[in-house]
């Protein structure tokens, strides 16, 4: 069974949740690097004060730049798949209309084509009968008859 899709509104919220775990390990980790450069040069309590002054500093823009890159990134792909969306909508629009008048125009030649048949059909019907009748008339005289019949009609979009 297939499985019914988010909407990309809706996932927003897993946004949140995701940004708050980048975030965590963003600060997780510049904190490591930080208080590993800081004990190296200061006392342990020096170096615990330097690393809180730098992770401080560093949460503020990290997460203006990682909200900042979901909420673009996110309305980046809203705005193309409604453009999608408008594209996919118009573009069958755009083929049913190709492929009325292909069919009107199909429908008129091939009237055309079928009257011309018809009236190939109408022409023989009345040549055969013409013939029938001047075949009968030579057999009711005893004269004989060895005219042959009409040819029947070919069915060519040609003619």
């Amino acid at each position: 069974m297939k499985k019914e899709r988010a909407t990309l509104l809706s996932t927003r919220q897993t946004w949140i949740s995701l940004e708050i775990i980048i975030l965590f390990i963003l600060v997780v980790a510049y904190a490591a690097i930080v208080w590993r450069h800081e004990s190296a040069k200061e006392e342990s309590m020096e170096a615990v004060f330097a690393t809180v002054r730098h992770v401080s500093a560093f949460i503020l823009p990290a997460i203006v730049f990682i909200v900042g890159i979901f909420e673009i990134g996110g309305e980046i792909m809203i705005r193309f798949t409604s453009l999608m969306q408008k594209a996919r909508t118009e573009g069958i629009a755009q083929g049913i209309a190709q492929g009325i008048a292909q069919g009107i125009a199909q429908g008129k030649v091939e009237g055309k084509v079928e009257g011309k048949v018809e009236g190939k059909v109408e022409v023989y019907r009345e040549w055969h009968a013409d013939w029938e009748r001047r075949r009968q008339d030579a057999e009711a005289k005893g004269i004989p008859f060895n005219e042959p019949p009409p040819p029947k009609p070919e069915r060519s979009v040609e003619e």
